[in-house]
This record gives C-alpha cells, structure tokens and sequence, in this order.
C-alpha cells in the first residue's frame, strides 16, 4: 500500500484487485465490439432487391476485406460458396454466396465485415 503523503488514503490504483479488473474489462470489450458493431450496423446491409419472401436466395456479398480461408469457412456456414463475382473478376471483395436461407441472410448482415448484400 503506497501513501501519497502521510495520513492520506492510498491511491484507488493501487489497490490489489484494479489491474485484474482493468484486464478482465479490455478484454470483454475486444471481445464484444465486433458482435456489437455487427449488430449495430446490420440494418442497412441488404439491398431492397433481394428476396424476402423466397425460402433461399442467391447474393452477392460485398466484403470490408478480400476474402480470406477464414471469411471463405463462414460463408460457407451460411450458404454454398460461389467464389469470386463473376461479373466484377478484379474486385476481390465481393463474392457469390448461393443457397443462403433468410435466417442465414440475417445471420450474414450481422457479420462487421460484410459491407453490403446484393442480389445474384
């Protein structure tokens, strides 16, 4: 226990249990901000062309990123991965999901590097 000068109350950062707590904290909000930005942010992701009221759709989702194994393994949860847009080859960020049912296609928006949802 450190005193700052004789007679006062040590230091609230000092105390034992602060530094666990603060590393316990940073490390709850690295975890929880991308679901929470996702969710955020899912509003305005899919185009109004898609379908609503088929059970399963074709789209072509427009990434933050050029989609990597890990971005291609979701993908491939949510629906049949079709790689690359065929109509756009040099565009490295958007790709061909097919098969995608609506629960997945919310599933989609709420993911933080999917920038948009356009029909296929």
């Amino acid at each position: 226990m450190t005193l700052d000068r004789p007679g006062s109350a040590p230091r609230f950062y000092s105390r034992w249990w602060f530094r666990p707590v603060i590393g316990v904290t940073v490390l709850a909000l690295i975890l929880l901000a991308a679901p929470v930005f996702g969710r955020v942010t899912s509003g305005g992701k899919v185009s109004d062309d898609v379908s609503r009221s088929a059970p399963t759709v074709n789209v072509i989702v427009d990434l933050t990123t050029e989609a990597g194994t890990f971005h291609r393994e979701v993908l491939s949860d949510l629906g049949v991965f079709g790689g690359r847009d065929r109509n756009n080859m040099a565009d490295r960020t958007r790709v061909r999901l097919q098969n995608v049912s609506q629960e997945d296609l919310d599933a989609l928006t709420r993911l933080y590097w999917v920038e948009g949802i356009d029909p296929a």
